[in-house]
């Protein structure tokens, strides 16, 4: 049985809490909050069908099965870094500053592009899409690729989109147009966000809403 206390503590959602796996770094554990198992119970099931359906892996964490520890029965998942020992950002971290918005806003642009590109081969379908719920991993200085660690699943009464891939496009390409406002209302002031949505191109950044050191460091980046 696995222990899990403060000390592993990553984060927490409405109903899990997320830790790291005390034994493997690469690996953490989400948790059950408040007795109630449905919202891993339904993830559980979406990701043993994504298994069978061998999907590429690329737009959300591998799942490696169930785990007993001290809290609970837990899931486990790839832990996704931008190095060993150092948990990637979500998004919602990089658009709540202008300042990493406008340093990585090419990387997250093209982050962006591929997770939509990703969810819609893969089929990928999500209860709704969350900055908070899509993870930033830094690959190298303008180079992420982007996860959605939660909220993942069909909740429909009839699952067609689960077994559609003709109905899953159509309800991702829903989802990613209602994940598009929500960012336009949400970070309205955020200066890059326009060109972060691929509605602006690069070359109109608004410099002027960074700090000295960071144009300078903008203007040596490769």
């Amino acid at each position: 049985m696995l222990h899990l206390d403060a000390s592993t503590y990553v984060g927490r959602g409405l109903h899990r809490e997320c830790h790291r796996h005390p034994e493997d770094p690469s690996l953490c554990v989400k948790v059950d909050i408040g007795g109630d198992p449905h919202d891993s119970r339904r993830e559980q099931r979406f990701y043993r069908h994504l298994q069978r359906r061998g999907i590429s892996w690329d737009a959300v964490p591998r799942w490696n099965g169930t785990v007993p520890t001290n809290l609970g029965v837990g899931s486990c998942f790839e832990l996704i870094q931008d190095t060993p020992g150092v948990v990637a950002h979500t998004l919602q971290h990089y658009l709540e500053s202008n300042e990493a918005s406008g340093l990585h806003c090419r990387g997250l642009r093209d982050g962006l592009l591929a997770l939509r590109r990703t969810m819609l081969s893969d089929g990928i379908v999500t209860l709704a899409l969350r900055p908070k719920n899509v993870v930033c991993q830094r690959l190298g200085p303008q180079a992420f690729r982007l996860y959605i660690v939660d909220s993942i699943g069909n909740t429909d009464f009839i699952p067609i989109a689960t077994h559609s891939g003709w109905f899953a496009r159509r309800k991702v390409a829903r989802k990613w147009a209602r994940f598009d406002q929500i960012l336009l209302v949400r970070y309205a002031q955020n200066p890059f966000l326009a060109q972060l949505l691929g509605r602006l191109p690069l070359s109109r950044v608004v410099t002027n809403a960074l700090p000295d050191a960071a144009l300078a460091t903008q203007r040596v980046a490769p």
